[in-house]
């Protein structure tokens, strides 16, 4: 959904603060555009909002109006508007601490007088509060897809600009055996099959990495693929495993990545993925101190896929995924002459649990078992080899679903973990690793106070059943509407071009009827119609550009179309009289029918095309007026429901923030590891690791550093190896 879970947050603080809005007499019109276009007069200008921050933040509610460019007695213009809005905002904001009130502003028309062309203009002022030391932002996992934002324009200085389109992220890794900084740059050229280039750079005296990629994704509205995102590009890597063995690749890539729609209470997801990569695998030996049917340097060829889920029960997080390498060399094998040379398999499960005892302080339990084997049909680069250690290796580089690839035991530097049996330090053919971290936390600030927390379930039912805050539930449900079947099946299939055309051709035929020549009544008609049709065609021109197709497929935002068909085809509420007027297609039916009861000589050459057209505009009205009324009736109740369902999640999901979010949080934390790796000739046994370390979370980021001991330690093996790790906690889920 475009508006998100972030959006809904900030509807809820609005309630939180205790914050209604001012209603008041509106015209029948809210579209700034009709009034520009009409050429309308601005017969007044106020301010009004029934906050108490308001008055604490504007001195002089007259000497503001007096600065903004919307002013009485000017012609209306929606950029003078524009500026008054964000003038208003600029003048109105206000921090008494520890709250800072952020103003919004939503303009309303009302006193309408048509035939002067007047129009009265409203600003109503609304805030919105939030603690000053709030969190920034809302962590998130990187499982969950998340859609490319979209740049944000900057005005002004080239620096502003370049702003827009670079963004230079630097980073650090450390672990015993690799000390690597560097930096990250992503462009965004806005091409539509790349959104994104993407390059890093980093190293140290042991260790490089580098890589650039063009990227791309894409959301779709089927259930099986719901995401897709696809990157090209080239990476090398440069990493020592024992002192004198260096392993090296170079790779280019063609990657696509994909998901499906989240399943069920469940939330169930599917992913899938694949990749097609050719370069070289590198070490720094020579073949005569490899095993046969080894190599140590060799051209690179392969093709990997994978499918993996992901799935919740209640606090309980399950994942699971296989993955699958066939890969080639261009090296001939005394064994075979195959083109796939090594088969690699890789299963890989994941179990997360995090529950409170007490509110904010959490114990969590992580798991995983990973398994691997690689099945040799010809020769079998060193560098393609399991090796073991306390770095995460991904299957495919780049893609945002983990799944991990090589024995993972915090006990050893990352790589280092190897055949110690073997002559050579060489890597292992099959592996098994199962992990297991406990997590407590022992103190912690609550990021929302108890006393606030109490208030949730008080805003949340203001927000479910006060009147005022009906345009927030009509807000959601608007939302809702266009992803009903109902909406797609009714009212995006209007044909908006038909009425569009239908309504010019009339238009032409009654310019082309000389009004000099009419009697009063008719003439008054005449032009009664001719402006109940012009306002027919803005309404169908706005209605067109909501309703969007791409391939003969319908595609649409959140913005809903319904509004310019209700003014079409619907019996409205006249806000400034109090009475029903009928939707515009049957006033022009109706016009027209009074015109030809006229029986006004004037018209008797074209009589028989009024005929036609009136019975044309009924069609039309009938139609749409039946498809309308059917989405009311089915489609509609739909989206209610959803937007009532939405609301009580987003207060679930509020109060799961108030027991779980922190500002600050310490705890210990404990950590046991076991794998094994062998080849077909050399069985190693089971390594261990052992450690305890020190969890402190800032805002749902989570630092974690230790040491985790080797306590059967062998020749030449290290005693254990510092631990640090970072990690994002998903709040929204």
């Amino acid at each position: 959904m475009k508006i998100a879970t972030h959006v809904l947050i900030a509807l809820g603080l609005c309630l939180l603060s205790g914050n209604t809005l001012v209603l008041g007499q509106t015209c029948r019109s809210q579209n700034p555009n009709d009034y520009e276009r009409d050429n309308y007069v601005v017969q007044s200008v106020s301010i009004e909002s029934d906050e108490t921050i308001f008055a604490r933040a504007v001195t002089s509610v007259p000497g503001l109006i007096s600065q903004l460019q919307v002013q009485a007695g000017r012609l209306f213009s929606k950029a003078d508007l524009a500026a008054s809005e964000r003038a208003i905002i600029a003048s109105s904001g206000y921090i008494d601490e520890p709250t800072i009130y952020v103003p919004s502003v939503k303009t309303i028309f009302d006193n309408c007088n048509a035939g002067a062309r007047q129009v009265r203009v409203v600003f109503q002022v609304s805030y919105l509060s939030a603690p000053v030391k709030a969190a920034s932002g809302v962590p998130t996992t990187y499982e969950r897809f998340q859609a490319p934002s979209t740049p944000r324009t900057h005005r002004g200085s080239a620096l502003g600009r370049l702003g827009s389109i670079f963004k230079l992220e630097p980073f650090v890794g450390f672990t015993g055996s690799e000390n690597i900084a560097g930096a990250g740059l992503t462009v965004n050229p806005n091409n539509c099959v790349f959104q994104r280039l993407s390059a890093q750079g980093g190293g140290s005296a042991s260790t490089a990495l580098g890589s650039a990629s063009l990227e791309g994704d894409r959301l779709f509205e089927s259930a099986a693929l719901r995401a897709l995102t696809w990157r090209a590009g080239y990476e090398y890597s440069k990493f020592p495993s024992e002192d004198d063995l260096g392993l090296k690749k170079g790779t280019g890539f063609l990657q696509f990545f994909a998901s499906s729609k989240s399943f069920g209470s469940q939330e169930f997801v599917l992913r899938y993925g694949a990749s097609v990569e050719g370069g070289n695998r590198q070490t720094n030996l020579v073949d005569a101190l490899v095993p046969a049917g080894d190599v140590a340097s060799a051209g690179y060829k392969s093709i990997k896929t994978y499918i993996g889920a992901s799935w919740r029960l209640g606090s309980h997080y399950f994942k699971s995924s296989y993955g699958l390498q066939a890969g080639g060399t261009n090296e001939q094998s005394v064994v075979a002459d195959k083109p796939v040379d090594f088969l690699k398999h890789v299963f890989d499960a994941a179990y997360k649990v995090r529950f409170f005892p007490w509110d904010n302080k959490p114990l969590s339990l992580e798991a995983q078992f990973t398994a691997g084997r690689i099945n040799r049909r010809g020769v079998l680069p060193v560098a393609e080899q399991f090796f073991g250690g306390n770095v995460d290796e991904n299957f495919i580089a780049g893609s945002d679903w983990q799944i991990r690839t090589a024995p993972f035991i915090r006990s050893f530097s990352g790589k280092r973990l190897i055949v110690s049996d073997s002559l050579v330090p060489l890597g292992g053919e099959h592996f098994v690793s199962f992990n297991t971290t406990l997590s407590a936390t022992f103190w912690s600030k609550p990021a929302i106070p108890k006393d606030a927390r109490a208030e949730i379930p008080v805003a949340f039912d203001i927000l479910e059943n006060h009147p005022k805050a009906k345009f927030i539930r009509d807000a959601l449900t608007t939302m809702f509407t266009v992803e009903t079947k109902s909406y797609r099946e009714q009212i995006a299939t209007v044909d908006s071009a038909g009425i569009d055309n239908a309504l010019l051709s009339l238009q032409q035929l009654l310019k082309s009827i000389p009004p000099a020549g009419l009697q009063p009544a008719t003439r008054a008609l005449r032009r009664k119609c001719l402006a109940d049709i012009e306002v027919s065609l803005g309404l169908v021109k706005s209605f067109k550009e909501k309703i969007v197709f791409e391939n003969g497929k319908f595609v649409t935002t959140n913005a809903d179309a319904r509004p310019e068909l209700l003014e079409l085809v619907s019996e409205t509420m006249n806000e400034d009289t109090g009475a029903k007027d009928d939707g515009f297609l049957l006033l022009i039916v109706k016009r027209l029918t009074g015109m030809i009861d006229q029986h006004d000589p004037a018209l008797d050459a074209v009589s028989p095309d009024l005929v036609r057209h009136r019975d044309s505009m009924q069609v039309l009205y009938d139609t749409n007026k039946l498809k309308f009324d059917t989405f009311e009736r089915d489609g509609l109740p739909i989206a209610q429901t959803n937007a009532m369902n939405f609301i009580r999640d987003l207060h679930s999901q509020i109060d799961r923030i108030g027991r779980e979010l922190n500002i600050v949080s310490v705890g210990p934390v404990f950590m046991f590891d076991a794998a094994r790796l062998n080849t077909e000739n050399q069985r190693s046994g089971f390594r261990y690791g052992v450690g305890a370390g020190l969890g402190v979370e800032f805002f749902g980021l989570q630092l974690t550093g230790g040491y985790s001991w080797n306590p059967n330690r062998r020749l030449g093996e290290p005693r254990g190896a510092a631990v640090f790790s970072f990690n994002v906690n998903e709040l929204f889920r």
